[in-house]
């Protein structure tokens, strides 16, 4: 017979595994929140930057574009460290990525190819470049990361969010490749 005094003893323990539990998924959606902020505030800086304020007037896109970089391999690598996800856990991530990084990723590689003439003109261009095809790598990695721990059922719904958001990628390293 297990006594009363076991089982308060190990009601903390419980309790804490469930809080880190917790702790993990808050971590894993205020990831999702820092990345989507960081790829407005990119946005914002690439779409007010014009060739006028030369290549030392863009060093805040490049700040921003490595802010952003860092944001994504914290969320990636804090997704590594969490355990598996239930079905609500993953339909809330996924709701942000959908609703949110998705679409402002769009934004934002569309107002990077807006700016490609200008990029070019102070020959920041294979800066950009290679910032795009970091970002991407960066983006792929947070992706997986966020695969291996969502549940069976949310598998193909990721796989399909994740091969959106690189889309938008390819298509933004064949523009500035062209």
């Amino acid at each position: 017979m297990v006594h009363f005094k076991s089982l308060l003893l190990l009601l903390p323990v419980a309790t804490g595994l469930n809080i880190q539990k917790r702790f993990q998924f808050g971590q894993l959606i205020l990831d999702a929140v820092t990345i989507d902020n960081n790829i407005k505030t990119l946005t914002y800086a690439v779409g007010n930057w014009t060739e006028a304020q030369t290549i030392f007037g863009a060093i805040p896109i490049l700040t921003d574009s490595n802010t952003l970089g860092g944001s994504i391999n914290t969320g990636a690598s804090n997704a590594q460290q969490s355990p598996p996800l239930t079905d609500d856990q993953a339909a809330n991530i996924a709701a942000l990525v959908e609703d949110y990084i998705t679409p402002d990723t769009a934004t934002l590689l569309a107002a990077m190819k807006a700016k490609k003439q200008d990029f070019t003109d102070v020959g920041a261009l294979g800066t950009v470049q290679s910032q795009i095809n970091t970002l991407r790598a960066d983006q792929t990695s947070y992706s997986n990361a966020l695969l291996a721990i969502i549940p069976a059922s949310g598998q193909q719904q990721g796989l399909n969010d994740a091969a959106v958001v690189d889309g938008y990628f390819a298509d933004a390293v064949a523009y500035f490749a062209s």
